[in-house]
């Protein structure tokens, strides 16, 4: 509860604050008419995250509240949880997080379900995380290592020349 009203509480107000001075901002510089009906509802779009915020660093705000807002709850699930329980919910994550929006895109050029406002894929790696401090990872030497992140990239690199190819033109949210 202290953990939701100092931290997530106060990051949420102050970027509700942040908004509207960005909507001032805006409308001082004449991209919105000041508080008329369409433009004062855009704001509230805005503000409840049913539109996105015209400033270059906002993708990252939602996912930052997202993380706040399931901090505590995901803690106390990871403190209760056997190890199958834990290896099941790192599954189901995995999969939620990057085979559905990968499959998603591959097929119709858009992922229609999103985990950004719960941290997604960040949500994903701080269970990692925790799964790792209890569990070290094998020392898998330079070698492999960079062989690994070389063949990621070398899939990356292929789903977007494939999709380049495809004609299907994926927007990344951030």
């Amino acid at each position: 509860k202290q953990f939701w009203k100092y931290k997530f509480g106060l990051l949420f107000i102050n970027w509700e604050i942040w908004i509207f001075l960005y909507y001032v901002f805006w409308a001082f510089l004449g991209k919105y008419p000041f508080f008329d009906n369409t433009s004062f509802g855009y704001l509230i779009k805005q503000m409840c995250f049913l539109l996105p915020v015209p400033m270059m660093n906002a993708w990252y705000i939602p996912v930052l509240l997202g993380l706040y807002f399931f901090y505590p709850v995901i803690a106390n699930i990871l403190h209760r949880i056997s190890e199958g329980e834990l290896l099941i919910l790192f599954g189901f994550t995995y999969v939620v997080a990057f085979v559905l929006p990968t499959i998603a895109v591959l097929v119709d050029g858009h992922s229609v379900l999103s985990t950004g406002f719960s941290g997604g894929v960040y949500g994903f790696l701080i269970v990692l995380g925790y799964w790792l401090s209890r569990h070290p990872a094998p020392h898998f030497g330079k070698i492999r290592c960079f062989l690994y992140v070389l063949i990621s990239f070398g899939v990356v690199i292929g789903v977007q020349v494939y999709l380049r190819i495809c004609g299907k033109f994926y927007n990344i949210w951030y």
